[in-house]
Formats: C-alpha cells, structure tokens, sequence
C-alpha cells in the first residue's frame, strides 16, 4: 500500500501521481551542461544527448550497451576504455558520417529512452511544460520544492528562488575581506541570502571571534541552518533569521555584508532582452541601498554573480572599490540596466566595497 502524504505533496501525488510518473523524464531538470539523461534500469541503457564523454556514458551494468541518439543515427558506447572513459561507435554507418546517414534503431522496438526523448522534445515545445515541470519539483521535495514553492508565492524581498551554495565558495573575497578586518575584536557580519549556512560557518571559521548574523527568506533553508548550528553547539555568536529584508536591522552596525548570488535570477542565463518579471533591478537597488544603510563607516560590501553592474546605482556615489573580480571562464552573467533592459557586451562589476568616511 502507497504511504498517505499530506500537504501540497499530498495533493500533487494524490492527484497528478500517475501523470507526473509518465512524464518524469520530460519535466527532469536540465543539468548545468545542458544535457539531458535518462537510466533506463530494466534494459541497462544510458541515453544521452549529446554524445557522451568521459563516465557520463556508463550504464548500468558495465557489460551492458549503452545507445544514444545523435540526430537520424543510432549510435552505441563501445565500452570502457582502458583509463575508464567510454567511446563511441556507430552502429552500422559504416564509415560515413553520421549526420549524413540514417539508420533505423536496432532490430524491434525503439529503446525506451529514444522515445522519451522524444516526449520530453515535444513537451517543452507546448504551454504545459512548465506547469509540468513546476509540479514535479513540488513532488520530489528536497531544495526543487523550496524552488517551486518561492516560485509560486513570489514573497517580498525574493530575488534568486535556487538555494545553490557551498563551503568557501568564494575564496578570493573571503580573502580580501579577511585582509581589510583582521581579527579586529567585536566584529559583526551579515550573510545576506545565507541558504543553508554554508557561507556563515565558512566566515565563522575565517573569523573566530566575530558576530555573524545569517538571512535567508526561504524557512526551510533556515531550519537546516539551525539544524547544523546546533551539532555545531548553539554557538552564540551564529544566528540565523528567516526574513526577505534587512528593514529590521539598526543603522550602522555591521563591519562588513555579504550579498552573494543574491541579486541575479538563474533563468536570465539566455540573455533575454527584458528582465522582468524574473528580476526586478529597481527592487535589487533599493535593497542594496538598505544593505548600505547596515553599514559602519568603512564597512565593507561584497557582492558576486549580479545581473545588475553595483556602478551603475545611485548608492554606488557613496562607496570607493576595494577589489574586483575577475571574469570566470566560460561563464557569462547577462547584465541589464535599472530600467531592466540588458546591456549587450557589459560585463559585471561584483567584488568588494568601502563605504566612505563622511
């Protein structure tokens, strides 16, 4: 007998459980390379598009074959080489190149995964797609549904709904911060958009004596932030606040802000000419001036992964630049103006900020 569930998880399994399991594979997340995957475990088939390179074209079963589409052909993983990696052959070109050729698929039925590729094709070309996809987020749980759930109740304050975060992910600031500060006694931070905690505990460690406040509007990333601070012994100089804000906050009484992958919203990656309604730039400026208002008299704002250049704000007039990022390889943040039209061939300004001594 199926577990009852409660809860909109309860609904959407109650509800659209039959059609979310036909159509899992069309509605899965596409990865950070744009590929999609699919395990076919009851015929030991990976499918992949595009071709597979390195492990990604493992199955299964290590003696089981491995097929892929690559346009009309059909095209098998000749197995593990002998570092481990996969190449691929294709079965029955016979020389000539694929693009030019057209195979039927193997004796039978298509595989499986070449027809839900061709599913999940034709969904993301149809108005349901994202409706679909948006259901199946709020059924599998885990950080898909808090990105689900932000989506869908648009909160005040909410600029980037991912939760996307690591240990010390952005070394270079933390050092140049960890170079400005010191161990100065009585020093207080603020991790604006904090997720699960991972950027406070990797500040606590860098700053052992200082304050560290933590933020972040999504109550479910917040509870795990609380879970890890008290495995961690309820430190008191760790807190963390679940708010969409710093509006609560008193002037003048942090050392330095953190706003890291805040203001920036992981599906302008391709460029769109207008911003909105995904990520508001007036609503980033106003928050930023806030953020600003937090500040000692050269305190010290850091910010990463904009879709807004911190220059071209009316704040920026009262803050001198620390240290600028450098551009990361392979990876374009589009830019766009307060009116939230992009500026095509601007690159971001991110880094570290001192606010000026009046």
């Amino acid at each position: 007998m199926r577990p009852a569930r409660s809860g909109i998880s309860g609904a959407v399994g109650g509800r659209c459980g039959d059609l979310l399991r036909g159509f899992r594979c069309a509605v899965a997340r596409c990865s950070a390379h744009g590929r999609w995957s699919r395990l076919a475990g009851e015929r030991g088939l990976l499918y992949l598009s595009p071709p597979p390179r390195g492990d990604l074209g493992r199955s299964l079963d290590a003696s089981a074959p491995a097929f892929y589409r690559d346009g009309p052909c059909v095209r098998q993983c000749a197995g593990p080489g002998g570092d481990g990696s996969q190449t691929a052959q294709s079965l029955g070109c016979g020389g000539r190149s694929p693009a030019r050729t057209s195979l039927p698929a193997p004796a039978g039925p298509l595989p499986r995964p070449i027809v839900t590729h061709r599913l999940r094709a034709w969904l993301k070309r149809t108005p349901l797609f994202p409706v679909l996809r948006l259901l199946n987020d709020l059924r599998v749980g885990g950080d898909a549904r808090q990105i689900a759930l932000l989506t869908l109740l648009r909160p005040r304050g909410l600029f980037q709904p991912s939760g996307t975060t690591q240990a010390n992910r952005y070394p270079d600031i933390f050092a140049q911060v960890k170079a400005q500060l010191g161990d100065q006694p009585g020093l207080r931070l603020l991790s604006f958009g904090c997720s699960t905690g991972e950027e406070v505990f990797t500040l606590a460690d860098l700053f052992p004596t200082a304050s560290i406040r933590g933020i972040d509007i999504a109550a479910a990333r917040i509870r795990a932030c609380r879970v890890r601070w008290r495995r961690a012994g309820s430190p008191s100089r760790l807190e963390f606040i679940r708010a969409g804000s710093t509006e609560q906050e008193a002037s003048g009484c942090y050392d330095a802000v953190f706003a890291m992958a805040v203001f920036r919203h992981g599906s302008l990656g391709s460029a769109p000419p207008v911003c909105q309604p995904l990520f508001d730039p007036v609503a980033a400026e106003r928050a930023l001036i806030d953020l600003a208002r937090l500040l000692k008299p050269g305190g010290l704002l850091a910010l990463r992964h904009a879709n807004l250049r911190f220059s071209d704000l009316s704040i920026a007039a009262a803050f001198e630049p620390v240290y600028l990022c450098p551009p990361l390889p392979k990876i374009v943040t589009p830019i766009y103006g307060v009116d939230g039209r992009l500026r095509p061939g601007l690159t971001g300004d991110d880094g570290l900020y001192r606010k000026k001594r009046v």
